[in-house]
């Protein structure tokens, strides 16, 4: 896992009581959900545990609708922020106006992955 998703992902589990127990945010519950599909090695579409069924419910519909075929084709790294308004997975300048799938996610133009600006998830956390 690159060490920028990584610091992502700890900074929202630490803030993981304050926004999971009264509403899910969508960019929140889609890098929690994509973490437990990382960890578990789960196929999409296999049984998930408890957390991830309500993780995906808290997804809009249009990302429940991408993520299974962009995780099947890119797998750990279907889902990645942007680093100074470049995706980290393709390393491509994201434009700042681009269409959101979702709060705080949208789509790289270039390779198609789910992006979220990381400083937004770490506002969302401590914020």
């Amino acid at each position: 896992m690159q060490p920028l998703i990584d610091i992502t992902l700890r900074l929202i589990m630490r803030g993981r009581e304050k926004v999971f127990d009264s509403m899910i945010h969508p960019l929140a519950a889609l890098i929690r959900f994509h973490e437990l599909q990382v960890d578990a090695f789960t196929p999409v579409g296999s049984k998930l545990p408890q957390e991830a069924l309500r993780l995906q419910q808290a997804m809009s519909p249009t990302l429940q609708q991408y993520y299974p075929r962009l995780f099947q084709r890119y797998g750990s790294t279907a889902v990645v922020p942007l680093r100074r308004g470049i995706c980290t997975g393709c390393h491509v300048r994201h434009p700042a106006g681009a269409s959101k799938l979702a709060e705080g996610v949208s789509q790289c133009q270039n390779c198609n992955r789910l992006v979220y600006d990381a400083d937004e998830a770490f506002e969302l956390c401590v914020g």
